[in-house]
């Protein structure tokens, strides 16, 4: 299935996840500009009213409670990413954390791999960063960029094959992990607290060279880790579990350096 089977292109200038956003008003602050013109188009909204859907992904439309009353409704065909809650979203919450889970629905239509993962620029590529749940994942990201390194996305990293695309240019931290870095504006998204630091860009897709896997320990150290241990790792950081695809496609995240 090609990249775009099913969905309008309309032009474009800012996106995010391998997708053309519209629908938000400040997207040079939150999304990539000069996105390549082939992704396709998806636009984002906001719909007052009350939406409990369970988590559901079937071949055209997917669906994920993201409040009490409030849910995110993914609908392949119209090319579109609704917010229904009662209350108002905003911008913010809408780019981050709100569409990532939507991005992985049309990840998963377009034949391509998202992973609770975040992701480096290093040398001439990128280096996937995952783990379990408080591995570190968004603090290592934050105290990247601040050191100058190009950071690719947050926690959602989507690719196509080996090629990864760029996510929203903000990374979001914990109230411990922005006092202790210093870093992050305080804002309330979905009832939690994050501290958001802005992200500068980043090219829009860039190849895949290998994993980091985060795991606490005494004290700093890279280890080598065996392919057959990063395939179950990686695996296990796939965001579209429902209808999960085949296993074969984890076999080229396996031969990466890791």
């Amino acid at each position: 299935m090609g990249c775009n089977d099913g969905l309008v292109q309309t032009p474009a200038a800012f996106g995010a996840y391998g997708l053309h956003l519209s629908g938000l008003r400040r997207e040079a602050e939150l999304l990539n500009a000069g996105v390549p013109s082939d992704w396709p188009h998806v636009r984002l909204r906001y719909q007052p009213g009350i939406n409990t859907a369970d988590t559901m992904l079937d071949g055209d439309h997917a669906s994920y409670p993201c409040s009490e009353a409030g849910s995110v409704i993914a609908d392949r065909a119209a090319g579109t990413i609704t917010v229904v809650a009662p209350d108002p979203v905003g911008d913010d919450e809408l780019a981050h954390p709100l569409l990532a889970w939507a991005a992985s629905a049309f990840a998963r239509w377009l034949g391509r791999e998202a992973f609770h993962a975040g992701a480096l620029v290093i040398g001439d590529g990128v280096w996937g960063i995952t783990g379990d749940r408080g591995a570190g994942k968004s603090t290592l990201l934050a105290a990247a960029a601040a050191a100058g390194i190009g950071v690719v996305a947050d926690d959602l990293l989507v690719m196509s094959g080996t090629m990864t695309f760029a996510g929203p240019r903000c990374v979001d931290l914990r109230a411990e992990s922005a006092d202790y870095l210093g870093l992050g504006n305080a804002l309330d998204t979905q009832g939690r607290e994050r501290h958001r630091v802005t992200l500068p860009p980043v090219a829009a897709e860039l190849p895949l060279r290998g994993w980091i896997l985060l795991s606490w320990a005494n004290a700093p150290a890279l280890v080598p880790v065996r392919a057959s241990e990063a395939l179950v790792r990686v695996s296990a950081q796939r965001m579209m579990q429902l209808g999960a695809a085949g296993p074969e496609r984890m076999l080229d995240h396996a031969a990466l350096p890791k």
